[in-house]
């Protein structure tokens, strides 16, 4: 009997950045400007020979992680309301209906396909086809409420995650002397074992640059 034996002859090398981004919008309803801070997390993976060099596959993890994130920023959007009037702009309200029509369809088709795997009546599919029409039927109903009715603008007011001008500011200053105390806190660790803040990558043999991506603390 034949016998499958699985030899490694690679190390797969994975990095994980997370990027941000202020967005300035211009409130449709009360030409109110307001910004709002952008988060997305993107990944990058490289496998290189277990015998060579596996430095050349760290970066280009990270450069992908990298490219992966400005692909994922680029023209990517939240649904956050105005801080003034609590109004959702239409390319949100966009989004916040195809979010509803994902949510109930996926739950729908999930459980009408767990409903054909078990045999609780005859025929199978009746059951399964009724949720899954439930959910379509849910989906229809939940899209076409407006985000952006008089009852929940008070409550979209709020809850937004909408910034002022000096919100944002404020914002970006906080940013600014978190990253300011992480570098000054990796200067003085005596074993220069920090994580890059711009790609994450681990540097336990660099001193002061990153081998990734070149992001030098001095």
């Amino acid at each position: 009997m034949p016998v499958t034996i699985w030899i490694p002859w690679g190390i797969k090398h994975t990095a994980t950045v997370v990027g941000s981004e202020s967005r300035e919008v211009k409130c449709r309803g009360c030409g109110a400007v307001y910004y709002f801070i952008l988060t997305r997390r993107a990944g990058g993976s490289r496998t290189a020979f277990i015998l060579s060099n596996q430095r050349p596959a760290e970066s280009t993890a990270a450069e992908l992680a990298r490219t992966n994130l400005r692909h994922q920023l680029r023209g990517a959007i939240d649904a956050v309301a105005c801080p003034a009037c609590g109004l959702f702009q239409p390319s949100m309200v966009r989004l916040i209906r195809r979010r509803r029509v994902s949510w109930a369809v996926g739950v729908g088709l999930v459980l009408g396909f767990f409903l054909l795997l078990v045999p609780m009546a005859s025929p199978r599919w009746l059951p399964s086809a009724c949720v899954v029409a439930t959910a379509l039927f849910v989906a229809a109903v939940w899209s076409a409420l407006d985000p952006n009715s008089p009852k929940r603008r008070e409550g979209n007011r709020e809850n937004t995650r909408g910034l002022t001008a000096e919100g944002i500011a404020r914002v970006r200053e906080q940013e600014r002397r978190r990253q300011a105390e992480r570098e000054a806190a990796q200067l003085a660790d005596p074993d220069q074992r920090w994580s890059c803040p711009e790609c994450n990558l681990p540097n336990p043999n660099s001193r002061y640059r990153c081998r990734g991506c070149g992001y030098s603390l001095v």
